[in-house]
């Protein structure tokens, strides 16, 4: 029975020092945890990355190529009718070259255009997803920049206005991804609401700065120039031999863009059937870059048709009524020489 009872507790002890090294093993691992939670600092607070660097890099590319500041002037060209103070002509001027920058590099992706200003487009140089990530930072920074340094009224002027330009992007967007033209009427409707929406958009924040009530005169003018400037690089895309240079030979081609003459040349050409596939047709699935031999005969239909004539007609006609609403705002609030000299650099 002692025998037993000796086996019992050499049994009992063999049990207990097997419990002591697992406890063992158990306390080791968890240290091992607590180490390397403390190694990678796993809970340490909120930081907020910095990387704003790496944000701001495809836009402060592309605010780097040369251009001609036209939102700039325009600002500066307004304050004899609307008399903003300094500090919010800075702001206004910044948060608009932003905004006007970070819509070119999404048009750029959108469009599929592979130079900008005769440079590579940002995400050409920055990739796809680098530059949305930095026209969607650029954005914001706008936002809070209005919020904090324009009066309170800006900001909803500054929603309202993101939402139209995006309206009118998505129309411009939509004829081309499902290949059909628009009529001339639909067209100006989609230039309104992109194009003419940035000088619209600068309009509205200087009556707000300048406390001033808003003039229908001279809200119809904006709207004339916001017409004319989009028109005008519709013809010379495919005119003019310094954007051949800065974009590429006929751009508008290549991108499939339903651009002021091409809808023109599809109302009136009695080949424009033909023209359509040549331009939209992908039911082959060839995405290829369209060739320079092809875009010259386009152009030469249009020559045909008088397509390019008559979109620069209607660029006079839209200049001579842009002149004759700068002198009727004039009758109201004052002359104007700044925003006149404006207009007469972009008159083709």
């Amino acid at each position: 029975m002692d025998k037993a009872i000796g086996l019992n507790r050499r049994d009992e002890q063999e049990h207990q020092e097997g419990r002591d090294t697992a406890d063992e093993g158990q306390n080791a691992a968890g240290d091992k945890a607590i180490t390397l939670g403390s190694k990678y600092n796993i809970l340490v607070p909120f930081k907020q990355a910095d990387a704003e660097k790496i944000c701001m890099e495809p836009l402060v590319y592309t605010m780097s190529l040369p251009g001609k500041n036209t939102v700039g002037k325009v600002i500066e060209s307004l304050r004899a009718w609307l008399r903003i103070p300094d500090n919010s002509a800075v702001v206004l001027t910044n948060v608009m070259t932003m905004l006007m920058n970070s819509s070119l590099m999404l048009d750029d992706i959108e469009d599929g255009s592979q130079l900008r200003r005769g440079a590579p487009a940002a995400h050409v140089k920055y990739g796809l997803s680098q530059t949305i990530n930095s026209t969607t930072y650029v954005i914001a920074k706008v936002i809070s920049e209005v919020q904090t340094s324009l009066r309170p009224e800006c900001a909803k002027v500054l929603s309202e206005e993101l939402q139209t330009l995006t309206l009118g992007q998505a129309l411009d967007l939509n004829w081309t991804f499902h290949q059909k033209c628009p009529s001339v009427h639909d067209y100006l409707v989609m230039i309104d609401n992109k194009t003419g929406g940035f000088f619209r958009l600068i309009l509205r924040f200087m009556e707000i700065e300048a406390n001033a009530t808003p003039n229908e005169q001279l809200r119809h003018l904006i709207t004339l120039l916001g017409r004319y400037y989009q028109i005008r690089d519709d013809y010379q895309n495919l005119a003019s031999d310094e954007y051949t240079a800065k974009k590429g030979f006929c751009d508008d081609l290549s991108e499939g863009k339903f651009s002021f003459p091409l809808i023109h040349l599809l109302e009136y050409s009695p080949n424009a059937s033909t023209l359509h596939d040549i331009i939209f047709d992908r039911r082959s699935g060839n995405k290829a870059e369209m060739s320079e031999e092809t875009k010259s005969y386009i152009i030469t239909q249009m020559n045909k048709v008088g397509s390019l004539q008559f979109t620069r007609g209607v660029l006079d006609s839209l200049f001579a009524a842009i002149w004759e609403a700068i002198e009727r705002v004039e009758e109201i609030m004052g002359d104007n020489t700044a925003f006149k000299a404006v207009c007469t650099a972009l008159k083709l």
